[in-house]
């Protein structure tokens, strides 16, 4: 993820680093079934694509500073929550292999992605990561 302000507009881009990405090949065997892992992938995007909705659905009108902040804020949250095998995600579900609390990420996004943006902080996926997981909002 990289964030950019220009005149008092911020751009988030997510983009795929292959050099930093799991070959599909290298790792799927009897212990991983690709089904599982796709799943589970996804989930990393949900992760980005909710921490940007719910501090842009919080964002006042944003000064110059402001927008740094609410940056800061985005890389932040996303470290916390998805940095790579630190990050409260893998070490959470096991790369995957922690069922129950894969299953428990996929329906926290499922329901977050089904409700509009947060009216409050309260509602964020980073507060209900941490109530669910103990991580993500600090």
């Amino acid at each position: 993820m990289t964030t950019s302000l220009t005149d008092g507009v911020i751009t988030v881009d997510f983009r795929i680093d292959r050099s930093k990405s799991w070959v599909v090949g290298s790792w799927v065997d009897a212990n991983h079934d690709p089904d599982t892992i796709l799943i589970h992938e996804r989930g990393h995007y949900y992760i980005g694509l909710l921490i940007v909705r719910d501090l842009i659905a919080l964002a006042p009108p944003l000064s110059i500073a402001d927008g740094n902040a609410l940056m800061n804020a985005l890389s932040h949250r996303w470290t916390s929550l998805d940095n790579g095998a630190t990050g409260c995600y893998e070490t959470s579900t096991s790369l995957s292999a922690n069922q129950v609390n894969q299953d428990r990420w996929n329906q926290l996004f499922a329901r977050l992605l089904s409700m509009p943006p947060p009216p409050s902080s309260s509602a964020s996926l980073a507060v209900s990561a941490s109530v669910l997981f103990g991580c993500g909002n600090d």
